[in-house]
């Protein structure tokens, strides 16, 4: 799953990359500033940069946080921590057939990870995000007397978040080519980097049976791991519109766009730990203990690229009906020589006075190769009406739907070296060996991902003072979510075993490879209805600087701010 998750992030942050006023955020995304209609237009997928000109004047955005999400702190009992900062302007001389439009972007956020631990007989005890800790106990009767004689204690930790940072800056401009018709074009550079911390990686788990009658233990184990996936992408994106009035009531445009994308993924994880079978006796010994790693890097580039169509219709001075829809596709793929993992454990065992041990050294090198795919397609229609600067209401429709998938190819030549000694210190000891074992092998893991979602979003603006307005949104929403990882072993070479035994005997052997199996890791089919809300406040105290707020909670610290400029 680390992978994937990876995956799921480096394309989406490049799918949905335009960031959202806090007006549009407060009314589901149907209610529209100056800066959503230019950079990301109605479905928020790509700049539509000839749409500059629909704001004639000196535009100067800022955003203090927060405006690279939707989501409405009020409403959000997490403990995510999100941070942007937004800083750009637009400028369309009156009477000009130009305008110019420039915006920056810095992001930082955290997200928390839903975990839950199971208790006895698989229940659930301890749920929580980003870091969870738990301890239970049961008490068995061993023996079946009806008295119970043993107590088994679990005590598990367990982390899993996803850290982000994007730094973005684009330039824009649009022209009108005539009365009927204008073109625009935008370039944008952006980098982004992100870590993910896996539960199934992050977690540790002991283990600890005793004996109630003489309080001896009898059992005990101790495991950790820690590991994390890391993307460090950068991408250049052409984005190019233009918009002709076919009709005095009509408008019909059209977009397209290409991203050039680049990345470097990286995993690496560790784990370690100790199982004793009779932890209670002194000098005698049945444990085993164990340290693995993996880790590998491969920097996979590819291009994303689709567009689509607009259309605006004014059925009379109060309503507008608008619709937009727009097919995206996108490819990436990449290989390595940078792909190891190695294993070291040891097995100690005490028969009568003597402690035999047998100790694992396991390494393997090779490479790796990514092959990701993506699509999108968006489509939404919504109709607003509009009665005066006063109140506004805008009813919508979309759909979504969104397909990934990914192919890793992993390659490894491996080693195996058993070493054995049955503890009696017998000089050319026919019993101890060391045994060396060889063989390579393919693996091969898909996973996919599909979202469904069909929204029916309502937005609402009024004035309640002079100069003052609030925002309402709803956004009702059918989705429905399928995931499936597979893993399979593609081929494998024979395994070539030599052993050498402590007299100077030698035996070598060929066994047939290991058998390609094919293994569904994660199958997951689900589907359940959301209805996010969102509000906020508006404040225009001129004609020259418009302030708007979200998440005005008790505390300031959810207060989210952002204004405009305009001269």
């Amino acid at each position: 799953m680390k992978i994937l998750v990876l995956l799921v992030i480096v394309i989406s942050a490049v799918t949905f990359a335009q960031p959202q006023t806090f007006r549009s955020m407060s009314t589901s995304g149907l209610i529209l500033d100056g800066l959503d209609r230019w950079f990301g237009g109605m479905l928020f997928t790509q700049p539509v940069p000839d749409r500059l000109l629909e704001d004639p004047g000196i535009r100067v955005y800022t955003g203090l946080s927060n405006l690279s999400t939707g989501a409405d702190l009020v409403f959000d009992e997490t403990d995510d921590t999100r941070g942007s900062f937004l800083l750009g302007g637009s400028y369309v001389p009156l009477e000009a057939s130009f305008g110019l439009g420039v915006l920056t972007e810095f992001m930082n956020e955290r997200f928390f990870d839903e975990i839950t631990l199971l208790g006895a007989g698989g229940v659930p005890y301890v749920s929580g995000e980003g870091t969870v800790e738990g301890t239970w106990s049961e008490y068995i009767d061993t023996n079946g007397d009806g008295t119970l004689d043993s107590r088994h204690t679990v005590h598990e930790t367990a982390e899993a978040r996803t850290d982000s940072s994007l730094t973005s800056a684009g330039v824009y401009g649009a022209y009108e080519v005539s009365e009927t018709l204008r073109i625009g074009l935008g370039v944008s550079y952006t980098t982004n980097s992100t870590e993910v911390l896996d539960e199934d990686d992050n977690r540790s788990i002991s283990i600890a049976d005793s004996n109630l009658v003489t309080g001896v233990e009898t059992y005990t184990l101790d495991s950790s791991g820690e590991g994390f996936s890391r993307d460090d992408r950068s991408s250049i994106e052409v984005a190019v519109s233009a918009t002709s009035a076919v009709t005095d009531v009509m408008d019909i445009g059209g977009m397209f766009l290409f991203t050039s994308i680049s990345s470097d993924i990286s995993y690496e994880a560790d784990h370690s730990g100790t199982e004793d079978f009779l932890p209670g006796e002194t000098g005698v010994y049945d444990i085993a203990t164990w340290s693995e790693s993996e880790n590998y890097s491969v920097s996979p580039g590819g291009s994303r690229f689709g567009g689509g169509l607009n259309m605006d219709l004014s059925l009379d001075e109060n309503w507008t009906l608008e619709a937009s829809g727009g097919v995206y596709t996108a490819s990436l793929s990449g290989s390595s020589d940078q792909y190891s993992i190695s294993m070291d454990s040891s097995y100690i065992l005490s028969i009568a006075s003597l402690i035999n041990s047998t100790i694992f050294d396991m390494n393997g090198s090779g490479g790796t190769d990514i092959d990701i795919a993506d699509d999108l397609f968006a489509f939404g229609t919504k109709l607003t009406f509009d009665t005066s600067e006063r109140f506004t209401i805008s009813m919508g429709m979309g759909f979504f739907k969104h397909d990934l998938s990914s192919t890793v190819h992993n390659t490894s030549s491996n080693i195996l070296i058993e070493t054995y000694s049955d503890g009696d210190e017998e000089f050319a000891d026919p019993d101890d060996y060391i045994s060396t074992t060889t063989w390579s092998q393919t693996d091969e893991t898909i996973t996919t991902e599909s979202i469904t979602k069909i929204a029916i979003p309502v937005g609402l603006e009024f004035e309640v003072l002079p100069k003052v307005c609030v925002r309402l949104g709803a956004s009702p929403g059918f989705v429905w979510e399928s995931e499936t990882e597979t893993t399979s072993l593609l081929e494998a070479s024979p395994i070539v075993n030599h052993t050498v035994y402590g007299d100077g005997s030698e035996q070598q052997s060929v066994e047939s490879p290991f058998e390609t199996v094919d293994g569904t890791l994660v199958e997951t089919d689900d589907k359940y209805t959301e209805i996010p809300y969102s509000y906020g406040v508006g404040y225009m105290p001129n004609d020259y600087i418009q302030i708007d707020l979200m998440g005005l909670g008790n505390s300031l610290n959810q207060w989210r701010l952002s204004a405009t400029l305009s001269f």
